[in-house]
């Protein structure tokens, strides 16, 4: 059992679920049969069972929001349909059987993980990490307080925010921010980049500064952080990516 999709693959809108040679037959006849369809390749992977889909928005390094989902059907052609979304404890409810501790377990395990595709990216670009990067994985609840964790992807800037209402400005500040890094802002520029500093906060945190805040993506940037706060403590490996690796 496996999946084919064509690259680039938007909310798995070209993504088959197959099953046996015949199956993976069909798959890859009715995705490279599109219409308009040039692509020169098809991805076949391996199926990773999961109980549901953490999309980890990571800001200058940091997870900073997550959203949980999943589809609820295949339908008789292989493809996934109804989407839903659930807040983090609505994720623990459907999809965990209530077990808060099957979700931290996951969570330091993805945080280990975000750490390590962190590494990986501060390698190829020789410098800061990305202004912005959305890592998805897949989470499986294997045990009482135990969760595996696959990755699945990690997209382009262009990702979806999904229901992450302060999402766009974040990431575009941290965007604009990023743009600086080499150069510094000239002194009309400085005053843009407060008044959006100044919109950020109060958008962000309208009732003030919480305790963990380190600052708006603009101080970050301004000061070189290149340190992840994404830790784990419990000392296992995390996959990154389809079940053997």
């Amino acid at each position: 059992k496996g999946v084919v999709k064509l690259g680039f693959s938007w909310e798995a809108s070209h993504v088959c679920i197959w099953r046996g040679q015949a199956g993976l037959a069909s798959a890859l006849l009715s995705l490279s049969d599109l219409p308009g369809c040039d692509a020169p390749s098809l991805l076949v992977q391996d199926f990773i069972p999961s109980s549901f889909e953490a999309r980890n928005y990571v800001i200058n390094g940091e997870i900073r929001h997550v959203v949980y989902s999943s589809f609820e059907r295949v339908d008789p052609h292989g493809f996934v349909r109804d989407f839903v979304e659930y807040p983090r404890d609505g994720a623990i409810a459907n999809w965990l059987e209530g077990d808060e501790k099957a979700m931290a377990h996951a969570e330091r395990r993805i945080a280990k993980l975000v750490l390590n595709w962190m590494t990986w990216l501060k390698c190829k670009h020789v410098g800061p990490p990305p202004p912005a990067i959305r890592i998805d994985v897949l989470v499986k609840r294997i045990g009482p307080g135990r969760a595996d964790v696959h990755t699945l992807e990690l997209t382009e800037l262009g990702f979806s925010m999904l229901s992450w209402r302060d999402g766009p400005s974040i990431v575009f500040h941290s965007l604009l921010a990023s743009c600086f890094d080499d150069i510094g802002p000239n002194a009309k520029e400085q005053s843009l980049l407060c008044e959006a500093e100044d919109r950020y906060r109060k958008q962000a945190y309208p009732n003030g500064l919480g305790k963990q805040d380190m600052g708006p993506p603009f101080a970050r940037a301004a000061i070189g952080n290149t340190g992840y706060n994404a830790s784990s403590s419990d000392g296992e490996e995390s996959s990154t990516g389809g079940g053997d690796t």
